[in-house]
């Protein structure tokens, strides 16, 4: 057991139990953005999803994190036009798989490694609940960002964070959060750059 003489040498020090140590408080972070979405399991839904997660990844990479993007063969973004949304190919991993089993079955390893700050799960069938459970669980565990594009919301329970992303006639891309279990009042998000050519 620690002494009272040790605890104050130890504070005049500046030696701290962790218990006193403190995350940082994630309701601070801006409501959108990769920061705001490390350690989240993530769903977007509407006609801009693709081009939204696509801004992520190349934001992502942009500070340095390794992304991985998961899709069934047949309804993966057209290449180029990722690259014109700013994402670096070479850097990045991608999946295209034949079966919503072999999707599932990667996505789960991949948040389990730990290894990519970011990963994108674009299929045309939802994640099952213990599958959505358990990328949950690793994208906490290993402080990465999991984000799953829908064409709609089955499951809303599973999810941290669900958004509807749709285009606006200007050219912008309108964020509006639906659910989001960290910030405590509802918001809206206007993003100004080039969607994805040709992607919803």
């Amino acid at each position: 057991m620690v002494s009272s003489a040790q605890l104050l040498k130890f504070s005049h020090a500046g030696i701290k139990h962790g218990s006193e140590i403190s995350p940082p408080n994630a309701s601070k972070l801006p409501a959108w953005g990769v920061q705001s979405l490390l350690g989240r399991l993530s769903l977007i839904v509407g006609n801009g999803s693709t081009s939204a997660a696509a801004h992520l990844v190349a934001t992502a990479q942009q500070q340095h994190e390794p992304c991985a993007w998961v899709t069934r063969k047949g309804f993966e973004p057209y290449i180029p036009d990722l690259e014109s949304a700013g994402i670096a190919l070479n850097a990045l991993i991608a999946l295209r798989l034949s079966a919503h089993q072999q999707i599932a079955r990667a996505a789960d390893l991949i948040a389990r490694s730990g290894g990519v700050g970011m990963m994108i799960i674009d299929a045309p069938k939802e994640p099952s609940t213990g599958l959505l459970k358990r990328l949950s669980k690793h994208a906490a565990q290993h402080h990465m960002a999991v984000v799953i594009i829908a064409e709609k919301i089955q499951t809303p329970h599973a999810f941290s964070l669900i958004i509807k992303a749709q285009p606006t006639p200007s050219g912008a891309q309108h964020i509006q959060a639906i659910k989001d279990r960290v910030q405590t009042t509802t918001w809206q998000h206007t993003e100004y750059y080039h969607a994805v050519p040709g992607c919803p």
